[in-house]
């Protein structure tokens, strides 16, 4: 870390993820804000502003001035070798990467503000600390992450050496900043978090393939569950119909790893489905799948199907009134109602 930037931003791509996967594709970072034109023609923080409330006059002085921030600091603060943070909104991953030159205007009309970054890994969000978590949650799309020793952590997150959470005393400045930086923060993400670390905790991969069936089974579906290990990949084989014989008929496979599913895996199930003659398939990744997969897997959008950490929690959440008294004893869950915060993208 001693040659490395230790600063730490997070820089969303898009409200809905609607950048992500380009902005990897491209090895940038990328933001909103198109109608404001190339940031290098604005000398201060205070030119970006005026430029927002000429473009939007009916939005308060709080809002243009939070949006003036943002860009400035993403066009004009952040210095190569920082850390940047992407919360990905594809699967419950978080990509981690290091800037390696200054902004630029972009000709491509689909990310026209651009800072280079060398990304280096994808990694789940189960191998942060809860305080780091709680500070990618922020709402702003630019933001800088101010947490005690918070490089040193991500990387080692990275490389796969957790390390404790620091717990020092925080200086007046400190506290302020810390504050600020929580003051909005995505509250369903906080919240899906916190029934991630629960399900860690008390399931483990057998309990995973029988949560899958169950999600399966209050769907209509009859399921057959194996051994674990004993058929070389087959975990779950879901068909419809009284006996489970009528179609669709689906080959599930489930992983309950701590590292994202790579493209042998999906070739695996592709090979099983042509062995048990399923219709489709359904791959399901606790911890997500790296992007080899996630572009093959477009080409068989109509046979196969991917499951993240996120899609079992969207399927839990759909079905829970109807899963069976242990699994709502084991992720005892209470729906709640929250404002939406206005955000820009």
């Amino acid at each position: 870390m001693s040659d490395q930037n230790s600063q730490v931003y997070v820089v969303r791509a898009g409200r809905h993820g609607e950048r992500e996967a380009a902005a990897l594709e491209a090895n940038v970072a990328t933001i909103g804000f198109d109608n404001i034109g190339d940031l290098t023609q604005y000398k201060s923080k205070e030119e970006v502003k005026a430029q927002f409330a000429e473009q939007y006059p009916d939005k308060s002085a709080v809002a243009i001035g939070n949006w003036a921030g943002q860009v400035w600091r993403f066009s004009h603060e952040i210095p190569v070798g920082a850390t940047i943070i992407l919360p990905s909104k594809m699967q419950s991953t978080i990509h981690v990467g290091r800037v390696t030159g200054p902004y630029y205007y972009s000709d491509d009309p689909n990310m026209l503000h651009c800072l280079p970054v060398d990304w280096k890994a994808e990694v789940p969000r189960t191998s942060f600390d809860k305080d780091l978590l709680y500070s990618f949650g922020t709402l702003l799309t630019v933001a800088s992450i101010k947490r005690e020793a918070g490089a040193e952590r991500i990387w080692n997150a990275v490389e796969g050496k957790p390390t404790p959470v620091v717990n020092r005393p925080k200086s007046k400045e400190s506290k302020e900043v810390s504050e600020a930086e929580e003051s909005e923060v995505d509250l369903v993400q906080q919240a899906e978090d916190d029934i991630v670390r629960h399900l860690n905790r008390s399931i483990d991969g057998h309990d995973f393939a029988d949560l899958v069936t169950e999600l399966l089974e209050v769907q209509g579906y009859v399921s057959q569950t194996s051994t674990p290990g004993a058929d070389g990949g087959v975990d779950i084989l879901a068909g419809s119909g009284p006996l489970g014989f009528q179609e669709p008929r689906v080959c599930v496979q489930v992983k309950f790893t701590s590292a994202t599913v790579d493209v042998r895996v999906l070739r695996e199930l592709q090979g099983v489905m042509r062995r048990t003659k399923a219709d489709h398939g359904l791959l399901v990744s606790w911890s997500g799948f790296n992007r080899s997969v996630l572009k093959e897997a477009r080409d068989d959008h109509f046979f196969i199907r991917l499951w993240s950490q996120r899609e079992v929690l969207e399927e839990i959440y759909r079905h829970y009134d109807k899963l069976s008294e242990k699994w709502r004893a084991r992720v005892p869950l209470r729906r709640i109602w929250a404002l939406v915060s206005e955000g820009e993208g």
